[in-house]
């Protein structure tokens, strides 16, 4: 399945679910500093994935953009609905997301960019802690920077394609990458959608 395909799949499986789900009360998620782990979490010797691949000058600039000190990432933390990048959000059923501080990315010469910007990428990791399958194809990320709304990167040659396909076992994680360009990497907002039974999560630099 192609990924323009799979993009019209989910958004006609995305308007039927908002009809039907309509007037319900969406589960909410509280934010913990402490990300919790599948029972697959990869050991320490795990190489890192092709997220990370970027000239060593973006990876400089990355870090200076993305650094705080834990007092500010705590601050951002206690806002209304909005956490820090690198804490998790769980709700009641069990099921977590992490969304890690953004990274330059490098795109390949085969990337899909849409529009201008610093591209940059962030891993997202599920924790499925609750005790069915979920399903992250219904799993949505989106972002602004500034105040535009910032362009996903779709890289098939850096195996960045958006959410896994395989549903997630209770017990278990799954972590994907997904890359956006940024009109300003200082000033950046993301939200986390599971499916349309979970309030989404917020992040914010």
């Amino acid at each position: 399945m192609t990924h323009l395909t799979r993009t019209l799949v989910g958004s006609l499986t995305a308007a039927l679910c908002a009809i039907a789900l309509a007037g319900c009360t969406l589960a909410p998620a509280t934010q913990t500093d402490d990300a919790p782990v599948g029972t697959n979490h990869p050991d320490d010797t795990t190489t890192e994935t092709v997220q990370d691949t970027a000239d060593e000058s973006g990876n400089d600039a990355a870090e200076q953009s993305s650094s705080s000190d834990s007092s500010s990432e705590e601050s951002t933390a206690e806002e209304d609905g909005v956490g820090a990048f690198g804490q998790a959000y769980t709700w009641e059923d069990g099921l977590s997301v992490t969304i890690d501080k953004p990274k330059a990315y490098k795109p390949s010469e085969s990337a899909y960019v849409d529009g201008e910007g610093k591209p940059m990428s962030l891993k997202v990791t599920l924790v499925n802690g609750s005790d069915e399958a979920f399903d992250p194809t219904l799993a949505t990320v989106s972002a602004q920077s500034g105040n535009e709304e910032a362009s996903e990167i779709f890289d098939t040659a850096k195996n960045l394609e958006g959410a896994p396909s395989t549903k997630l076992l209770p017990g278990r994680e799954a972590s994907y990458t997904v890359a956006f360009s940024f009109a300003d990497p200082d000033d950046i907002v993301v939200e986390f959608s599971p499916d349309f039974t979970h309030s989404s999560a917020l992040y914010t630099n």
